[in-house]
């Protein structure tokens, strides 16, 4: 069972590239859970991130100012 923000969240990392071995679950109660669906220790790479995923900025008040921009975009933003 999914809801519809699971969905949503899910096909939005897979747009921006966001890989993971990885699954995300959801109990009966909205509770959110992960299996992975491959053996992994403590040198196995459980997340890779392209930087293009990213907000990103070269300052803490640069990044504060992005933040607040994307906020402002709302629905129009690529990272909602």
């Amino acid at each position: 069972r999914s809801t519809k923000s699971t969905t949503q969240f899910l096909a939005w990392t897979a747009s921006k590239g966001i890989e993971t071995p990885l699954d995300l679950n959801e109990r009966s109660d909205g509770s959110r859970y992960t299996t992975a669906r491959v053996d992994v220790d403590n040198t196995s790479d459980i997340l890779q991130i392209p930087i293009t995923a990213c907000i990103t900025s070269d300052s803490l008040d640069g990044l504060a100012e992005r933040l607040a921009y994307e906020r402002n975009l709302e629905s129009k933003s690529e990272f909602k």
